[in-house]
Parts: structure tokens; sequence; C-alpha cells
């Protein structure tokens, strides 16, 4: 017995659309806005995820991509629900 995998082309799907968020459409059959929810939580988990490792560099280095380390700190404390990336470059635009 084989088995065969099924692909976003298969599914006449967007490109860039991720496998995750194909499945959770289709398998769940749950209505849109609420997959879309969950998706978009993930996305920012993940670049939260990528936003915390820039407490890894030093001042100087911040300062140049327009942040700061307080900044940084109280964007990374947001809801999930909240772009942590996005709302800091505006927070420094206003400054």
């Amino acid at each position: 017995m084989t088995t065969s995998c099924i692909t976003c082309d298969d599914l006449n799907v967007p490109s860039g659309t991720t496998k995750i968020s194909v499945i959770l459409k289709r398998l769940l059959n749950l209505p849109g806005t609420f997959v879309n929810t969950l998706i978009q939580l993930r996305r920012n988990y993940k670049r939260r995820k990528l936003f915390v490792a820039l407490l890894e560099y030093n001042d100087h280095m911040l300062e140049d991509m327009g942040l700061t380390r307080y900044l940084v700190e109280e964007a990374i404390k947001l809801p999930l629900k909240d772009n942590a990336a996005k709302i800091a470059r505006e927070w420094a635009a206003q400054e």
C-alpha cells in the first residue's frame, strides 16, 4: 500500500501559503477568521523568538537599527497577538 502526500499545488492554494495553514483550514473546517488568528499567532510567536535574540546585541548595534534596548524589552512584553517588531519600529519613529 502506498500513501501520497497532499501538497499546496494539489489543493490549489496561493503560492507562499504554509502547509500548516492548509491543514488547519481543511482538516479542522473552522471559520476562516479563527484559523487566520491561529496562523497569525503562530507567525508572531516565531517572530517574537527572533526579536528576543536582539537582546544579545549591544546598545550601539541596536541604535544602528533604530532601536533601543528599552524598546526591545517593552515590545517583547506585548501580547502575542501583536507584532512586536512592527510596534517597536512605530515607537522608535515617534522618538
